[in-house]
């Protein structure tokens, strides 16, 4: 009897756990009614899961609390069904256009899974791209790659950018990567001025012209056989840029404006605001703070007769025709005392601001999608007579028109107004090679009203700065005589 009772109770679980589940089946297939090999179906929150066989169909146990089918394949949008009291689901899936974590793009453009891949690959997503707000692409994928240096020649805006995928591969010879925007190749070249051991600067290249807010995903290739497609001019590595333009697949209606605002401002050192211009504790107008403080030099014996306490600098220039130039100002601030400008480097300085706007529309279905993109940045950099203008306009159409013929269009329209002040390296004393912004301005003496004095000549328009021989541009009239022709 024990025996007999058992054996029900067994048979009356069975009968419960195989109400309790039920068995659901259907057809995977795209949106030309073709069958998808392997798609992944499997019910939300649970183990219970199963692949589409050659024919895309399966068959999969779904559990009491199973209410959701999730269905996804490699290139198509992940798609969710609710389960009803249907037991046959037949599912279309659209191509996606969105780049998934596992799938790159590749030469020519080509999208292939990355587990496959035989060679070193890395992908920066659209959102890694646009949470830096900065108009060389160059400058937004620092520190994002691994194995890939980028390093910027200057800090003002527009400068250029050098960028080296593991490595210097050449002592005479371009280093730079070759870079791939929507399939076609970009100059990446940068126009360089002065030689490398005498600080020489460079405009940024060609990449400036690309709008990170159009841009849909970056892939880095390292490996040689990633970059032999493109023969010589991918042996320093390869970055392939695909546009929201140039993307293929089904897109969804949409319109999306974006608008951000932010400062820009000069990473300047801290001054002492006590001992001023001299050396070796002597008073003097030399391009140093290593004199005495003011009220040291008032007191000491060897210092306190001192003209240049009681003098303007401008009257010791030892050209006389310069000297006599700057006679009346000199005799408009006398009696001279000399003092410390506390802010005299810090005012040279201005707090920039960079405005970037973009405009992105988006849509078709799967035989045929647009995108239709706008972009205008404003950039001033901290420095006056540094700004940075550019108009990015994109188009990209793309038609299905059967199985073998297709059409895949990108257009791509940049204008870009660049104004920088001329800039190299100083040892000290003066730029290395050519007139430097910046050569001169962080060793001002702290006596020195580098904002308040005049900085040319009323005669010949000349420069004219502190020291007697007045053998250092004054960085205000570099400034204002060093621009473009317009």
């Amino acid at each position: 009897m024990k025996k007999l009772s058992l054996i029900l109770a067994i048979t009356v679980l069975a009968i419960g756990a195989a109400f309790a589940q039920r068995t659901v089946t259907g057809t995977v297939t795209d949106a030309k009614g073709e069958a998808l090999i392997g798609a992944s179906v499997f019910v939300r929150g649970t183990t219970s899961g199963t692949v589409t066989e050659v024919d895309g169909t399966y068959s999969l146990s779904v559990p009491e609390d199973g209410n959701t089918l999730i269905i996804s394949y490699t290139g198509f949008l992940t798609k969710e069904i609710p389960l009803t009291a249907s037991s046959v689901y037949d599912i279309e899936l659209a191509e996606g256009v969105l780049i998934d974590a596992d799938v790159v793009v590749t030469a020519q453009g080509l999208r292939k899974d990355k587990k496959a891949l035989g060679y070193a690959v890395t992908t920066v997503g659209e959102k890694a791209v646009q949470d830096r707000p900065l108009a060389d692409v160059g400058r937004v994928l620092q520190g994002k790659v691994a194995g890939v240096n980028i390093t910027s020649t200057s800090g003002a805006t527009g400068t250029g950018t050098n960028i080296t995928i593991r490595g210097y591969s050449s002592i005479t010879g371009s280093n730079q990567p070759l870079f791939i925007v929507d399939g076609v190749p970009f100059n990446s070249n940068t126009n360089s001025r002065g030689g490398f051991t005498s600080g020489g600067q460079s405009a940024s290249s060609r990449f400036l012209d690309i709008d990170p807010n159009n841009i849909e995903s970056v892939s880095v290739l390292k490996g040689l056989a990633a970059t032999v497609t493109y023969g010589d001019q991918g042996r320093n590595g390869v970055i392939l840029i695909t546009t929201k333009n140039g993307s293929k697949g089904d897109r969804k209606a949409e319109i999306s404006v974006t608008q951000s605002y932010f400062t820009n401002t000069a990473n300047l050192p801290e001054y002492q605001n006590d001992y001023v211009g001299g050396f070796q504790q002597n008073l003097g107008y030399f391009f140093s703070n290593w004199g005495p403080t003011i009220e040291e030099a008032k007191i000491y014996p060897s210092q306190n007769t001192n003209s240049a306490l009681t003098t303007h600098p401008y009257a010791f220039l030892s050209n006389p025709g310069l000297r006599a130039a700057m006679a009346d100002y000199v005799a408009s601030v006398s009696p001279y005392e000399m003092q410390v400008f506390p802010d005299n480097v810090k005012d040279f300085f201005r707090t920039g601001a960079i405005s970037n706007t973009s405009l992105n529309i988006s849509g078709g279905g799967q035989n045929v999608s647009y995108n239709v993109s706008a972009g205008y940045l404003e950039e001033q950099g901290y420095i006056q007579n540094n700004d940075l203008t550019k108009l990015n306009l994109g188009l990209g159409l793309n038609a299905k028109l059967n199985n073998k013929l297709s059409i895949n269009t990108s257009f791509l329209f940049a204008n870009t107004d660049q104004q920088s002040p001329p800039l190299s390296s100083g040892q000290g004393n003066n730029a290395n090679d050519f007139p430097s912004v910046l050569a001169n301005v962080l060793y001002t003496p702290r006596q020195v009203d580098l904002n308040g004095w005049p900085y040319e000549s009323p005669v010949d328009g000349s420069s004219v700065y502190f020291r007697s021989g007045n053998d250092i541009p004054n960085p205000r009239w570099i400034l204002e005589n060093y621009k473009p022709l317009v």
